[in-house]
């Protein structure tokens, strides 16, 4: 049998494979995929219903802040200016209640989430059952 020169790597041997005329060796063939090839899609962030609850919680928590401009902890290092929104009974269930929301400035925010036995004194966080 006369050598052939293979597809892939171009040097002159068996041929092991055939892919749509072309021949390949043993070594090249290894690394073609009898299977087709997929593209995998990433998987997404979020689903849709968490992208509704979110579009929802943003202009809900906008206009929380814009009625409460000023931090309601007042801790050492307090700015004053209200950033952030906290959910004194965490976020699952209670993540669109207005109501269990507390405005503070990033600072006071910190210390509590870093102190939660602080935060229950000041009545910032509540049992979650």
């Amino acid at each position: 049998m006369k050598p052939i020169q293979c597809a892939g790597c171009k040097r002159e041997g068996k041929i092991w494979k055939r892919v749509k005329g072309d021949g390949y060796c043993q070594s090249c063939s290894k690394s073609l995929s009898s299977k087709k090839q997929t593209i995998k899609q990433p998987l997404r962030q979020r689903s849709a219903k968490k992208v509704k609850l979110d579009d929802q919680y943003s202009k809900l928590r906008r206009q929380f802040l814009l009625d409460h401009p000023v931090c309601q902890a007042h801790l050492p290092g307090c700015s004053q200016a209200s950033t952030d929104v906290h959910h004194t009974q965490g976020r699952g269930k209670n993540y669109l209640k207005v109501d269990t929301w507390v405005s503070l400035c990033r600072a006071c925010h910190k210390t509590i989430e870093e102190n939660p036995d602080l935060g229950r004194d000041l009545g910032m966080v509540e049992q979650r059952w």
